[in-house]
């Protein structure tokens, strides 16, 4: 998994279709993860984001469980 590090480059929303590349997440799991209230997302118009410090929160909690 590519870790997006915190800095001006990288990105702190992105789309599904970016939030899938980075984090070997499908789109379903995504939507569910939002639904679920797991994640964050923003919709600007038609577009929604996802906020990659959400995303990884959430990892990080599925590591601490996993163990």
């Amino acid at each position: 998994m590519q870790r997006i590090e915190e800095n001006a480059t990288s990105p702190r929303w992105v789309s599904y279709a970016d939030a899938e590349r980075l984090y070997g997440l499908s789109r379903w799991t995504l939507w569910r993860l939002l639904k679920d209230d797991r994640i964050r997302a923003a919709r600007v118009g038609r577009a929604v984001r996802l906020d990659c410090r959400s995303i990884e929160h959430y990892l990080e909690q599925q590591v601490d469980e996993f163990r």
